[in-house]
């Protein structure tokens, strides 16, 4: 399994998940899986384009609609050959898509490009929970409670959905109430350094006992 990396002088290196180096039919298989992706882009961005994308001013909207589209890597087949952790895919759509971003252009450090802070990987977190739960929200708000939760946490829809309906008030994100409903959830969970419980464990009625109970006690 090998993905295929375009430098900044545009020269191409080729990477193993494991490591090791590449076999020619590492190589072929991660060209493909490039191909396939500019592709699928070049059809997310047209579609996009249809719906008013690009001059959506509601920002939320906007990335909402974008992580939608991105859903098809989830069950695409050559991604789950080539990148079944989507270790790289995030940062290879700065390379083939840059007009979808924020600016327009790839980020400015590499913590965008590979980190948890990659624009497309956000959307498409942000497109797993349902539009009717997070229309409230702003783009800033999503992205300071995905940023200060740990990865296991994030995958448990229920905990966002309860950090969501704690901090609206009057239709709009709180910022009072969203330190407090984080630190809450940190107390729980822990961060990414030092994870402490595995939110997923617990039925939804523990799970909201345990988060209401330590919101409580919670300054």
């Amino acid at each position: 399994m090998a993905i295929a990396i375009e430098t900044k002088k545009g020269f191409k290196t080729y990477i193993t998940i494991d490591g090791h180096p590449p076999t020619r039919q590492d190589i072929k298989r991660a060209d493909r899986y490039e191909r396939q992706l500019k592709q699928k882009m070049m059809q997310v961005t047209t579609k996009l384009e249809m719906r008013g994308f690009f001059r959506e001013a509601n920002d939320l909207k906007k990335w909402y609609d974008l992580g939608r589209q991105l859903q098809f890597l989830k069950e695409m087949p050559m991604r789950k050959r080539c990148d079944p952790t989507f270790t790289y895919t995030w940062q290879i759509l700065y390379n083939i898509a840059p007009q979808l971003t924020p600016t327009g252009r790839g980020p400015k450090t590499q913590e965008y490009v590979t980190g948890r802070k990659n624009h497309f990987y956000l959307c498409y977190l942000l497109a797993q929970t349902p539009w009717k739960q997070v229309y409230q929200l702003n783009w800033s708000t999503w992205t300071e409670i995905y940023l200060a939760l740990t990865p296991e946490v994030r995958q448990d829809r229920r905990v966002v959905e309860w950090i969501i309906q704690k901090i609206i008030v009057d239709g709009k994100p709180n910022r009072q109430r969203l330190r407090r409903t984080l630190k809450a959830v940190r107390k729980i969970a822990g961060q990414k350094s030092k994870p402490l419980k595995d939110t997923t464990v617990f039925t939804d009625k523990e799970l909201i006992i345990l988060l209401e109970t330590t919101l409580e006690h919670t300054a």
